[in-house]
């Protein structure tokens, strides 16, 4: 999925047909047939839920991936 957010949220009910038409036709890798485009209305912490969706999704893609790093200390 590609989220198409802030300035081009806007225009996004015409950019997003033309990019997905784009994709589409370029795509050389099977997997970005699966690909999309979507809105997105900003709000705080979208950023932040965004980048920690990708973590998760590496850690479920690949458990093996945790390491056991050391913890910092409390003050």
């Amino acid at each position: 999925m590609i989220v198409i957010g802030r300035c081009f949220a806007s225009p996004a009910t015409w950019l997003l047909p033309h990019a997905q038409d784009q994709l589409q036709r370029l795509m050389v890798a099977a997997p970005a047939a699966q690909c999309r485009f979507v809105a997105c209305t900003p709000s705080f912490g979208t950023a932040f839920r965004g980048a920690a969706s990708t973590v998760i999704d590496h850690i479920i893609d690949d458990p093996t991936a945790i390491t056991d790093s050391p913890r910092p200390t409390p003050y």
